[in-house]
């Protein structure tokens, strides 16, 4: 067996080789490309550029070696305004501050360096602890002293120690650890609604206006797409929400050629004539996408893989180290050694393992599983429950991904002229092919689209709506829609972790309490017309001057919330008072 200090030093030439790769417009004469580099060229999976903590692909080209005294070393390489030359490219022990950055020559890589990344600081500061030279490590040199390498890798080990037992340089990261406990408070908070949509694929946000809704929303998204909800996200974390999350806004003039396809008119180049041309609305061009990784097409490349031998051992989570291969079927095969040398081997059937997805789609609904056992028998009806999470939590982790459709406004536009058929391949229990429809231009589809045969929304596919029920400028929902949905409200005072950072948020807080008290009040309102936290938020605008938020915002809804009722003044006077309106602008 490879010893750990071989594994870091593999790690190290591939991380420098990488680097230099890059650097020099990917010539094959850098030093380390042809152990290192050639067999993902020419097999045409190189990565170039990606994030190792992040499961991104970049961490299979050194997955042989990325586990070292039981921790994940991950590959993190990011271009900082289109150069390599900085520390925005590192080796990273997971889930820790500790790095491993290049110190660059006028062409190449000549040292590297163990610290820090102080990444909550403005700009990033980095305490640098340790730096050695390639020749000083002996870097891709088979014999010769390793006493430097061995200080590094010794060096290395004991802080990642270190930083496991709360001591040394852990306690210089309390504001990095403290924002990990503070991003785990929110989700927490967030566990109800994001199990609402994971188990239902369909969910609508209400509540009163300014309640931070279409916020919330982007906030679940996150949580599915990348795991945590985030203030800021990375070059990556970013590139990978954009892919996977799409924002659109209904109002009255959405129709269904903007959600599903339509007409669009062209203009034929040669003869100047105007024509017509099928085109894809936004949710089918996210649902073709989100297709490509769908339990089916992540399966088929998990099988394309296990046979080009891409993969060939998987790690359970229970710590069962098996081989994987398959049998002459579509069904995957494990085959297991325990501790007495007995093998055994053991068929994991392909659809029943699309049952258990089903129903736990999502890595964290696996992980918080009570019992394995009992659990999986109840969803597919058989054994080896073990094997079924195993390989159902490598493909989700690896080769299914989560794709979340935000529809800000859902009940401003015309409901059942937006979705038409698709009110049938929207609903929950017909996901995936069980809900296929011919859409209103079938005939025009091309035969190597993968509609041709009819639309389908697929299994990995999420959809949150927002809206505001007391909207009167729209109609009512139509009931068919709602049956597809379920649906949570959202209050005024569950959502001012918005104001966080806001000067004047504990004011606020206190002021827009009293407020929605007095409204509900009223005779004719409830906490549907109450004040949410968003509003508050437009105090920077006027340095804080509730009076001001008072006047150009506040005082316009709670006048339309009174229309037609008897006394408007009084009412408006008694919620003024309520909300401490103050006679001079000084109440900031």
């Amino acid at each position: 067996m490879e010893s750990e200090i071989s594994k870091f030093k593999h790690v190290l030439e591939y991380f420098v080789t990488h680097q230099n790769y890059l650097l020099s417009d990917c010539s094959k004469s850098v030093r380390g490309y042809n152990p290192y580099l050639k067999p993902f060229v020419d097999n045409d999976n190189f990565a170039s550029t990606g994030q190792g903590y992040n499961d991104d692909r970049i961490q299979d080209q050194i997955r042989k070696w990325d586990n070292i005294c039981s921790h994940q070393i991950c590959l993190n390489i990011q271009p900082n305004f289109g150069s390599y030359k900085s520390k925005k490219s590192y080796l990273n022990w997971r889930d820790t501050g500790l790095n491993i950055f290049c110190d660059w020559g006028q062409s190449e890589v000549i040292a590297l360096s163990i610290g820090y990344a102080y990444w909550w600081l403005k700009p990033t500061q980095y305490n640098i602890l340790l730096s050695k030279t390639i020749s000083e490590l002996n870097l891709y040199e088979e014999k010769g002293d390793n006493s430097l390498l061995e200080e590094f890798y010794n060096l290395f080990v004991k802080e990642i120690n270190d930083y496991d037992n709360h001591q040394g340089e852990y306690f210089l990261k309390e504001k990095c650890y403290f924002q990990k406990k503070e991003q785990e408070k929110n989700m927490e908070k967030n566990k109800v609604i994001l199990d609402m949509v994971v188990k239902n694929y369909n969910l609508i946000l209400t509540g009163a206006p300014g309640t931070g809704k279409t916020y919330l929303a982007k906030q679940i998204a996150q949580q599915i797409i990348l795991g945590e909800s985030k203030e800021s996200m990375t070059d990556t974390e970013q590139q990978k929400f954009d892919e996977q999350c799409k924002f659109v806004q209904f109002h009255p003039s959405y129709d269904y050629t903007d959600l599903v396809e339509g007409l669009r008119p062209i203009k034929d180049a040669k003869n100047e004539q105007i024509g017509f041309e099928r085109k894809d609305g936004t949710f089918k061009t996210f649902c073709a996408r989100a297709l490509k990784y769908s339990f089916d097409k992540a399966y088929d490349k998990l099988i394309e893989d296990i046979v080009k031998g891409k993969v060939e051992t998987i790690e359970l989570k229970t710590k069962t180290s098996s081989k994987l291969s398959i049998s002459e079927g579509e069904n995957i095969h494990w085959y297991s050694e325990n501790e007495a040398n007995n093998i055994s081997s053991n068929a994991v059937s392909r659809s029943r393992l699309k049952s258990l997805y089903k129903r736990y789609n999502t890595p964290g609904m696996l992980e918080a599983m009570p019992n394995i056992q009992n659990e999986i028998k109840n969803a597919i009806g058989g054994c080896d429950t073990t094997y079924y999470w195993g390989v159902l939590h490598y493909l989700l982790k690896l080769y299914i991904k989560p794709f979340v459709f935000i529809i800000d406004e859902i009940n401003r536009g015309e409901i059942s002229k937006i979705f038409g058929e698709l009110f049938f391949s929207i609903d929950p229990g017909y996901r995936g092919t069980a809900g296929k429809v011919q859409t209103q231009y079938q005939n025009l589809i091309d035969e190597d689209d993968e509609f041709y045969d009819g639309f389908y929304v697929p299994e990995n596919v999420y959809i949150i709506g927002t809206m505001n029920d007391i909207d009167r400028s729209v109609e009512s929902m139509d009931f068919a829609f709602r049956r597809r949905f379920a649906f949570k409200e959202i209050k005024a005072n569950e959502n001012v972790g918005m104001l966080d950072g806001l000067e004047w948020k504990d004011k606020a807080i206190e002021r827009m309490t009293l407020l929605n008290e007095e409204i509900e009040k009223i005779e004719g309102l409830s906490s549907a017309y109450h004040i949410g936290a968003s509003y508050f938020l437009k105090l920077t605008n006027y340095d804080g001057d509730f009076n001001k938020l008072w006047d150009y915002h506040l005082e316009g809804l709670l006048r339309e919330y009174l229309r037609g009722m008897q006394d408007v003044e009084g009412k408006i006077k008694q919620l003024k008072e309520a909300y401490g309106y103050e006679s001079d602008s000084n109440n900031g």
